[in-house]
């Protein structure tokens, strides 16, 4: 056989395994790739697939992003609520972040995670996220004067219907308020280190919530749509629950981020995009729960659900 034609067959050969190889990737991770989003350009969509890829086996840095839903005075909480995982005592609180405080810990606002995110900042291993979802007045009544105590920052994700609609009354523990657009401007001009994001416009609903589920990207846009003059860059999808498509208009609307729910577990730069998860911080959760967490050795089970 002629030195040519053991090189055509050398390199026919190596190109059947290559072309193998893809086709058995390409079925490998079908779903992945169904998983990442319309839009895309090709070193987004391989990026997408590798992260996916690799969120099984994170390494390296990881973030945790606690979240916290209400946090109501003691009394409030021990005779109406003690069973209320979703609610918070603020004695509990302030001594969860004086424990961050006093153990050094820094917290980051949401564009100073997207920088660490994107590889572009680097930061102290003692980092932390925190978050607030659903806009409960008390973000502003307990939760600031806690936050400018220790000079932390903090994001609250807000439900747009809920703003749009909350009275601007005296603050009554007895009943359940939201964030208005009034006491959130003046939030800003106090203490800018407490931002507002998305928690959607509408789909925070009580009454159907798996609404997403059966929604189309129209619907879903047309809450975005509504959600424009906040201006806001990132979201926290209700309920932790989210669709593909839900994932798309995430990214067609240019948010730089999408955060999730129920996952519990660290964020790490091998998230997808949208799909970054956070930590519950419950009604149960004490503050050895925080030290835990921080220290790196959460697991999914130490939250308490009763």
């Amino acid at each position: 056989m002629s030195k040519n034609k053991k090189m055509v067959i050398i390199v026919g050969s190596i190109l059947l395994v290559l072309i193998t190889g893809i086709v058995l990737f390409a079925y490998k991770h079908r779903k992945v790739l169904n998983k990442c989003y319309d839009g895309f350009n090709i070193s987004e969509e391989l990026d997408c697939i590798i992260k996916n890829h690799n969120s099984h086996h994170d390494k390296g840095d990881k973030i945790p992003i606690l979240t916290f839903h209400r946090i109501m005075s003691d009394d409030i909480k021990e005779k109406q609520f003690p069973d209320n995982q979703w609610a918070q005592a603020v004695s509990v609180f302030e001594e969860q972040m004086e424990y961050l405080y006093e153990n050094g810990y820094k917290t980051l606002s949401m564009d100073e995670f997207y920088c660490w995110y994107k590889e572009k900042c680097k930061y102290d291993k003692k980092s932390v996220v925190l978050t607030f979802d659903d806009g409960d007045i008390s973000i502003y009544y307990l939760v600031l004067p806690i936050l400018k105590k220790y000079n932390f920052k903090a994001t609250s994700f807000i439900i747009g219907i809920n703003t749009d609609n909350a009275l601007d009354e005296e603050f009554d523990e007895n009943k359940r308020q939201y964030i208005t657009n009034k006491i959130i401007k003046k939030s800003l001009e106090e203490y800018p280190n407490l931002e507002y994001q998305s928690h959607s416009y509408n789909y925070h609903d009580y009454s159907n919530q798996n609404r997403i589920y059966n929604s189309t990207k129209s619907d879903i846009q047309e809450d975005f749509d509504k959600m424009k003059k906040f201006n806001f860059d990132y979201i926290a999808y209700p309920y932790g629950f989210y669709t593909n498509d839900l994932l798309r208009v995430t990214k067609k609307n240019n948010y730089k981020l999408g955060f999730t729910f129920r996952n519990y577990k660290y964020a790490t730069r091998n998230c997808l995009q949208y799909e970054v998860p956070r930590i519950k911080v419950n009604g149960y959760s004490d503050v050895n729960f925080i030290k835990k967490v921080v220290e790196g050795n959460f697991v999914k089970s130490d939250i308490i659900i009763k």
